[in-house]
């Protein structure tokens, strides 16, 4: 468990105050491989991060399903959320825990802490899951999500937006 290693990059980058959750793990039989996992929902606070993440898609999701023929919604559904994530971007800004996964990411594969590691591979369980999915996709790293809620529907609502294809392959 690298703790030093992320508290460092926390105070670094001034990401401390973000109640997001990761840890950084490393293999000395493996040289410059690290895994990072993404905490699941623990606070209340996780679950309110929860529903602002994913609440547009089941939005969209349940308006699909009541409606007959839902199913011809199927290519704007990603639009549709995204144009409702538009309207609420002030606050999901604010809690945006992919935001500071990523940066982590990017960042200790540009050499953050000297270099230490030129693979990092994703892994979490539920809303940990969820950020998994999201942050391996920016950052093309490999990803393994438990029970992480799928990030296909809300895909252009993210910055910056997933293509589909690197959902379906990292």
């Amino acid at each position: 468990d690298e703790e030093e290693f992320v508290t460092q990059f926390r105070i670094d980058s001034n990401t401390q105050s973000s109640p997001v959750y990761f840890k950084l793990f490393s293999f000395p039989s493996a040289p410059g491989v690290g895994v990072m996992s993404i905490r699941g929902s623990e606070t209340t606070y996780d679950w309110i991060v929860n529903m602002q993440l994913w609440s547009s898609s089941g939005l969209a999701q349940f308006v699909k399903w009541i409606t007959p023929y839902g199913w011809i919604w199927n290519p704007i559904i990603p639009d549709f959320i995204r144009w409702v994530n538009f309207a609420q971007s002030p606050s999901i800004r604010n809690v945006a825990y992919y935001k500071v996964t990523t940066r982590f990411v990017n960042d200790v594969l540009a050499g953050y802490g000297g270099n230490l590691y030129d693979t990092i591979r994703i892994t979490g369980a539920s809303l940990g899951g969820g950020l998994a999915i999201i942050t391996g996709a920016q950052t093309d790293a490999f990803t393994v999500a438990i029970s992480g809620l799928g990030a296909t529907l809300g895909r252009k609502a993210f910055y910056p937006p997933i293509d589909e294809e690197k959902l379906n392959t990292q």
